[in-house]
């Protein structure tokens, strides 16, 4: 996840969609950044390649990279033998799993 500062803070953007983020803003935005997007379009040679470029130089300034946030897949498993997956930051899945398992009044591991 990509947290804004400066000038860009208070946004938060997942790495899903960090690509498309990046191109929406260099499309309507300043010349600087339109013409790095073009720069960058046209030096790398897969489509891999520039996603890679244009998102390590768009992120580069008023961001920071927070791995803690990354959003993934989790596997709760409760005390009583039960699952349950969970989309979302590590800590999003304990607090998820902690609330079930108050409820049911289990255990609980986040895997």
């Amino acid at each position: 996840m990509y947290i804004g500062i400066g000038p860009e803070k208070g946004k938060r953007i997942p790495d899903r969609e960090s690509f498309e983020y990046a191109c929406g803003c260099c499309q309507y935005g300043s010349a600087e950044e339109k013409s790095m997007f073009w720069m960058l379009a046209k030096e790398c040679e897969t489509l891999e390649e520039f996603i890679k470029s244009l998102v390590e130089w768009f992120y580069s300034g008023n961001w920071r990279y927070d791995e803690c946030d990354k959003e993934e897949n989790w596997i709760i498993r409760f005390s009583n033998g039960g699952l349950r997956d969970y989309y979302g930051t590590y800590a999003n899945a304990v607090n998820s799993a902690r609330q079930e398992a108050v409820r049911k009044q289990v255990g609980f591991v986040v895997n």
